[in-house]
Formats: structure tokens, sequence, C-alpha cells
């Protein structure tokens, strides 16, 4: 047979080869080879989701866990999953250990398919307020907390374990150091304002901005927080310059955020402005950090995340926000009922 004649034939065995492949991972695809999408077994959840109803409580005590979820290669070995062992202590806002929580790890891996699998894993607090995960694998883990009368919200919440990533990035599980998580008593929910991707523009050259966060754009009067960001000189042969910014609060105060998300605003330690300094060589263009914000005398009392973006082409910073505030004097910042939520 010659070359020519014999490249059809390779081609044919190719798509034959890829259509049983197919029919292979056909979804709902049974051991027998029936197909179809019989039911999740009792107490797991559908392939791909993590379960969003939330446990009995007290139905698992200290030390226990429950799995759900998972993709139906659950069987394949994984490309990047490691084992994972995660140590947690719970506490209230003031630092109280708080029992009984229920807790929710939920953790992905990717399969040698290329498919992406994700499964919760369910325990409590002990009495002292301590949980331990651990007896499976995943890239990395995200810790869930529910307890009634409490809220719960972090921006640090996802622990990295693949060894694909590079070892600065991945977490280091320590018995002797849990990791430590705060809850808040609930208060009530009381109308915020609330917003996101809204921004505006501050000039490069230092010229502070006066800026509403109740309405989320620049303000001529009753404003909450000055911006203003300076620029040094391009450094030659490269995009790259010395920057600064300074945020200001007129009549009030300001204090960067770097814990759990806390649900009533702090009461003092506030400053009346924050400073950051990037140099070129550090190649840090932008910006973003969480601050908690008293402004108006007393009578504003915001969480405002702010990203500062240098747009070199058109000669500006622009300032984006993410808000919620409370225009009623109450440190409150409880979300559910809010008076204002949108996005421009």
């Amino acid at each position: 047979m010659t070359r020519r004649a014999k490249f059809p034939v390779f081609v044919a065995a190719a798509a034959l080869l890829l259509a049983f492949v197919f029919w292979w991972l056909l979804p709902g695809r049974h051991p027998d080879g029936r197909t179809g999408s019989p039911p999740p077994p009792s107490g797991t959840i559908e392939p791909g989701k993590l379960r969003q109803e939330p446990p009995t409580a007290g139905e698992l005590p200290h030390g226990q866990q429950r799995q759900t979820g998972g993709s139906r290669f659950g069987g394949l070995a994984t490309l990047s999953a490691a084992p994972i062992k995660f140590y947690g202590k719970v506490t209230d806002q003031d630092g109280k250990p708080l029992p009984g929580v229920e807790v929710i790890g939920g953790t992905g891996s990717t399969t040698g398919f290329m498919q992406q699998e994700i499964r919760s894993y369910t325990t409590a607090t002990d009495a002292h307020g301590f949980f331990t995960l651990e007896g499976f694998s995943g890239d990395a883990l995200i810790i869930e907390l529910r307890k009634i009368g409490y809220n719960f919200a972090s921006d640090r919440n996802r622990f990295i374990y693949s060894p694909m990533r590079p070892a600065t990035e991945r977490f280091t599980p320590d018995p002797n150091n849990p990791v430590v998580f705060r809850m808040w008593t609930s208060l009530g929910a009381e109308p915020l304002i609330e917003y996101y991707a809204r921004s505006v523009r501050v000039p490069s050259d230092g010229t502070p901005l006066l800026v509403d966060l109740v309405k989320g754009s620049k303000a001529e009067a009753d404003g909450d927080l000055l911006v203003s960001v300076t620029w040094g000189a391009q450094t030659p042969g490269s995009n790259l310059f010395d920057w600064s910014a300074k945020l200001e609060v007129p009549e009030g105060g300001i204090m960067q955020s770097v814990d759990d998300v806390m649900f009533v605003a702090p009461a003092d330690g506030y400053q009346k402005s924050v400073e950051y300094h990037f140099p070129a060589e550090s190649r840090e263009m932008e910006m973003k950090r969480v601050f908690y914000i008293m402004s108006r005398k007393g009578r504003v009392f915001s969480r405002a995340e702010i990203s500062l973006q240098n747009q070199q082409q058109d000669g500006v910073c622009r300032v984006g926000f993410r808000v919620q505030l409370n225009p009623n004097s109450s440190r409150n910042l409880e979300p559910g009922a809010a008076a204002q939520t949108s996005a421009r």
C-alpha cells in the first residue's frame, strides 16, 4: 500500500478512536455501558457543585467529617492535588471560642481528563472552637463557616496545596498554630447603601479629588474621601515609574483591613490619612486595599474596597470602589436589607 493510500486509513482509525473515547465519557454513562442521568445517591450533590443547604445543627461532633459531591471521574489520578490537612479555630468578635460551628471545606482538583472535581467536607468546632480537616486531597481548600445567629465572610479563606504552585504560595498546616477565623454576632440587618464597579478619574500630579462614597462619584462638597495620586519620572526604556497615593478623610478617619470581614465598623483606631509609595522596580502599577472609613463627623460608616489603576496613556489614575455603607450614624454593616444595591 502506498503512503498516499495509507493516509486515509490512518485518519479513519483516529476518528474511530476519538468516537470511542467520546462514547466512553458520555455524560451519565453507567459502568455496564448504559447511558442516562441516574439520580445522585442519597446524601450527595450533583457533580461539580458544592452543597448549598446547611447541615443539621449538632449533627457532626468535632473530629468527624462528612463528604459530599465529586465528579464521576473521581477514581482517576489527579494531576495537581496534594494531601490536605488544615487546623483552624473559630472565635466571636471578642475573641471567645465558638463551639458547634459548622465548618465546610470545599476542595477541587484536576483529573487526568482535565475535568474539575469538586467536593465538600463538613465537620464542627469543639468546645474550644478548634476544628481539623484532613484525609483527602485537592489543589486548594476554601473554608466556609455557619452558625445560627452569627455572620462570617473572609478575604483570606482560600489555601493553596498544589505542588504545581511555587512553594511560596503553598499553605503549610501547623497543629500548634491553627488559622483563626472570626464570626460576628448578628445585630439585625439595617438598610445599607451597597454598590460595586463605580470609579472616578484622579489626576496624576498630586491634585486631590473629593469623593462622595454615598454616591460613588466625584463630590463638589460634603464628600467622604480625598484621593491624590502622584507619578514620578518614567524609567528610561520601560513603562515603569515611581508613584504614590494618599487617602484622607477630611471629617473622620480611615483604617486598612487585613483580617476577616467585620460586620460592625470599628469604634476607634482610625487615622486621618494613609499613604502608599511604589518604586518603579517593584513593578506594582496597581493597588487594591480594603478600608473601614468613618466620615462626615461620625455620621457615615463604611467598608470600602478601593482599587487604583494607573492609565499611562490617559495620564490619570482610575480609582474603583466596592462599598457597603451605613448612612444612619450606625456602625452596623450587616447586609440583608439594602437601601440601594447597584452597579454602574
